[in-house]
């Protein structure tokens, strides 16, 4: 059996919204446009019965409802551990919810390049997954049952998928 995990860095931030926090910022035009492109473009890949953790923060949550429209129902879990996460606490949020197959983590950077390429077997690793721009998404699996034993260094780059400007 293989266990899939698919990074999806959340909209372009509208920077121009009247809130300063960075919590509460919108995704832009641009990630409007983007999001869905890219959650087409997903859906081959979309298993049933997959479950997304999304950060709660505006711009992730925004991005959840741009892309789901696209994919079969999926259960849904916000945790603000995703929000400003390094690789320790993404991780442990893979580990704490995936009990299935495939998952989705929507989410920031630094922390899901950072996790991408912890995870990725070496000679996976390419100058390309270096950087996961704004409604980019990685898909990676490994040779396990479920995505909560997905070992550091273990998996396989199936696609990076990156919005055209």
């Amino acid at each position: 059996m293989t266990a899939q995990v698919i990074l999806l860095r959340h909209g372009k931030s509208d920077w121009d919204t009247l809130s300063s926090n960075d919590f509460d910022r919108s995704v832009s035009a641009r990630g409007i446009r983007q999001l869905p492109l890219i959650a087409e473009q997903l859906l081959p890949l979309i298993k049933q019965n997959s479950r997304i953790i999304c950060s709660p923060a505006v711009r992730t949550r925004e991005s959840l409802s741009l892309v789901t429209p696209f994919w079969p129902v999926c259960e849904i879990i916000f945790d603000e551990r995703i929000y400003e996460a390094g690789t320790e606490e993404l991780y442990a949020c893979l580990k704490d919810y995936g009990d299935c197959a495939s998952l989705i983590m929507i989410g920031h950077n630094p922390g899901l390049v950072m996790l991408l390429n912890m995870l990725l077997s070496e000679g996976e690793f390419t100058p390309e997954a270096a950087h996961l721009p704004t409604s980019s998404a990685a898909v990676i699996s490994s040779n396990v049952a479920t995505c909560s034993v997905i070992a550091p260094h273990s998996a396989n780059l199936v696609t990076l998928l990156k919005p055209k400007a």
